[in-house]
């Protein structure tokens, strides 16, 4: 009898062992299936290329003032602004112009139609490198200044003090320089710069023509082909 009440204690915690057993490898594939790996690099977002864009153009129309400021107004509408606008002549006007990079080329369809094209360029250059770079250095820069401000708060001697400050003033300066840099990419590869010149277009006369009707005549009767 004491053997059977043995067996009768043990197999209930067997099977209460089993099933703690059968839980644990369930929670085990649970957690396996939510603590997933990470994504490798080769999926993951590229980086967004910073490319600085420059374009300039040279269009004849009939009257250069007028679609200067045509094409001040067309600037601002888009949300640029003119940087420099020189009247070199009453025959002539230069205009730098800044766009938004996404309206550049809208733009500069727009200024195609003021009168014959001349000219057209579009220049690009890829400044990723040198954006990621100079954030590094602005980043380490900000470490270095930050232990630099709790040196200085611990300092005990004059000399060190002086010590620290100085190094404190050349890394900040250094820092603002930087800094000030990456403004300017920023603000270079937002807008797109254009270099717009309009020329007068030239109406001849009767007399010009009739020059050149008398040259040609002249010419065939040297040279027919």
């Amino acid at each position: 009898m004491a053997g059977y009440a043995r067996v009768a204690i043990l197999v209930p915690c067997f099977l209460l062992l089993t099933g703690c057993h059968t839980s644990l490898n369930s929670d085990s594939k649970a957690l396996s299936r939510i603590n997933m790996p990470d994504a490798p690099a080769s999926e993951l977002e590229p980086i967004t290329r910073a490319r600085i864009q420059k374009a300039s153009m040279t269009v004849e129309v009939g009257d250069p003032l007028k679609c200067a400021s045509e094409a001040e107004s067309l600037t601002r509408a888009a949300g640029g602004f003119v940087e420099h606008s020189t009247l070199a002549s009453e025959e002539t006007v230069d205009l730098t112009l800044r766009v938004p990079q996404e309206e550049c080329d809208s733009l500069i369809d727009k200024f195609c139609r003021f009168g014959k094209v001349k000219s057209r360029r579009l220049r690009s250059e890829d400044v990723t490198e040198s954006l990621v770079d100079v954030q590094a250095r602005i980043q380490n820069l900000r470490e270095t200044r930050d232990r630099l401000r709790n040196q200085l708060d611990n300092a005990k001697g004059v000399s060190d003090v002086l010590a620290i400050e100085r190094e404190l003033n050349r890394v900040q300066s250094e820092l603002e320089s930087l800094e000030a840099r990456v403004k300017v990419l920023r603000n270079s590869v937002a807008f797109t710069e254009v270099s717009l010149k309009l020329e007068r277009r030239v109406i001849y006369g009767p007399l010009t023509y009739a020059g050149k009707a008398v040259w040609w005549g002249i010419e065939k009767l040297f040279v027919i082909k």
